[in-house]
């Protein structure tokens, strides 16, 4: 910065360590700094957006992450302003933002497990259920994805195929005990065994 105080990969680079290091307030302020001296709009302000999401501001975030789209709609800004929106319970929001992001990539499994969980608060269970069906790899692969599939299932009424998800994660995933729980949930009070 010494060096070369008017380029502003100086202060995005100097931020974007500040963020790999958790140290929010000083990314804040090399953000701010990076836009100052004419970053790329787009990708300082998804930057941005990140530090204030980290920080918990998620008035600012949702502000910051906007303004980036103003300039470019990248998939990743979509994502996170949706969200920033689905934390802050403006789900109608969320839904768009998720809806544009899926516009652009339509296979992307996360932005369906994100949807799934979605509409599950919302208590659109069948919504969810698709969402969730969307993204088979990614509720293959992650445990906690395969537990909010479980808990749509159940709540659907379809208390085997719940089971029967529960039963795989506890396959690849055997020192998870809430799999265990959950399965013995289901057996317990839907199955009564």
């Amino acid at each position: 910065a010494m060096l070369a105080p008017d380029r502003w990969e100086v202060y995005y680079n100097t931020a974007v360590i500040y963020i790999k290091l958790n140290e929010m307030k000083k990314a804040e302020e090399e953000m701010l700094k990076a836009i100052k001296h004419r970053a790329p709009q787009a990708e300082a302000y998804t930057a941005l957006g990140t530090v204030y999401a980290g920080r918990g501001s998620l008035t600012k975030a949702a502000e910051a992450f906007e303004r980036a789209l103003i300039h470019s709609k990248s998939l990743n800004t979509l994502i996170n302003v949706a969200n920033v929106y689905q934390a802050m319970g403006q789900n109608e929001k969320a839904v768009k933002y998720y809806r544009q992001a899926e516009s652009l990539e339509p296979g992307n499994q996360i932005i369906h497990y994100n949807m799934g969980i979605l509409f599950y608060k919302m208590g659109h269970l069948k919504r969810a259920h698709e969402e969730f069906s969307r993204a088979p790899d990614y509720v293959k692969a992650n445990i906690k994805a395969s537990h909010s599939l479980a808990q749509t299932l159940l709540k659907l009424g379809e208390y085997e195929a719940a089971l029967n998800i529960l039963k795989e994660a506890a396959g690849k995933y055997p020192d998870t005990p809430d799999t265990y729980k959950y399965m013995g949930i289901i057996y317990e009070i839907y199955m009564d065994d």
